[in-house]
């Protein structure tokens, strides 16, 4: 049985926007699911709650260019770094743990 390509992102929220048209510049999170070679089959997408609305129009795109691809959109509040946690909300490092158990 083939293992499950998974793949742990974080939105990019300058990169990831685009621009006019959105379509005419490289978006990296957008460019993973554009790999011929590589089929993901779950990406977890990371992303502060103050960008809903660009990650869900990275979800929508990114859907167009990998729709076998399942996509989840993780919110992670922002919060200052302390030793052992890289700024990472405690939600964040529980579901990252989680992850890892998988």
């Amino acid at each position: 049985m083939k293992k499950k390509i998974v793949v742990l992102g974080f939105l990019g929220t300058n990169l990831d926007q685009g621009g006019k048209p959105r379509w005419g510049r490289w978006r990296p999170t957008i460019s993973l699911g554009q790999q011929d070679d590589l089929l993901v089959d779950r990406f977890e997408l990371f992303y502060e709650k103050n960008f809903l609305d660009l990650a869900q129009l990275v979800q929508k795109d990114f859907q167009q260019v990998s729709p076998e691809t399942e996509l989840i959109n993780r919110i992670q509040s922002p919060r200052s770094c302390s030793k052992g946690s890289l700024g990472f909300s405690d939600s964040l490092q529980r579901d990252l743990r989680q992850f890892k158990r998988l």
